[in-house]
């Protein structure tokens, strides 16, 4: 019974919406984690595809002129942001609301093995889900440009004697 009381307090948890979840990060979360997971930021949790010359649309966006791109373009970069926002932020919000009941679980020592696993895994698998979000939009971002404005980009953002493979000087950790 009690098994079952938590698995419902914890599903009931991750589905509050944004304005339910806490506004102090629970233990496992920085400040600046919470905010980034609550506001949809990418974190880096795109890097592999950036620094593989894989734009993601806020840096796109950023760089519209220099990369003079089509109206087309540009609607596709927003209609992509737009779309990282709404998933990002909603799959942050759950990650904030299983960490939170996590850490009230120690803080209370009402906590076993077997809730702490639970917690884990929807935390990890919430992870998984949201980065694979930000991969897919700069898969998408990259196939909306040439290879002409993808070169381009690359070594605005990375330096001109960056490669497509990138390297070192990347500034990439907070955009899509």
């Amino acid at each position: 019974m009690t098994s079952r009381l938590a698995v419902l307090a914890l599903a009931t948890l991750v589905a509050l919406p944004a304005a339910a979840q806490p506004h102090t990060p629970p233990a496992s979360l920085s400040q600046d984690e919470m905010h980034g997971l609550m506001m949809g930021q990418g974190m880096g949790l795109a890097r592999a595809a950036e620094m593989q010359g894989f734009p993601g649309p806020k840096h796109v966006l950023e760089l519209a002129d220099s990369l003079a791109l089509s109206d087309d373009q540009r609607r596709t970069a927003e209609a992509l942001m737009a779309r990282v926002q709404a998933e990002a932020r909603a799959l942050g919000a759950r990650i904030v609301g299983v960490e939170a009941h996590l850490s009230e679980m120690f803080e209370a020592d009402e906590v076993d093995r077997h809730h702490v696993e639970g917690a884990a895994h929807e935390s990890a698998r919430l992870h998984a889900r949201l980065r694979l979000v930000h991969l897919a939009a700069h898969l998408d971002m990259r196939q909306a440009l040439t290879a002409e404005q993808a070169a381009r980009y690359h070594a605005l953002r990375h330096g001109p004697d960056a490669s497509s493979g990138g390297g070192p000087g990347g500034r990439h950790g907070d955009g899509h």
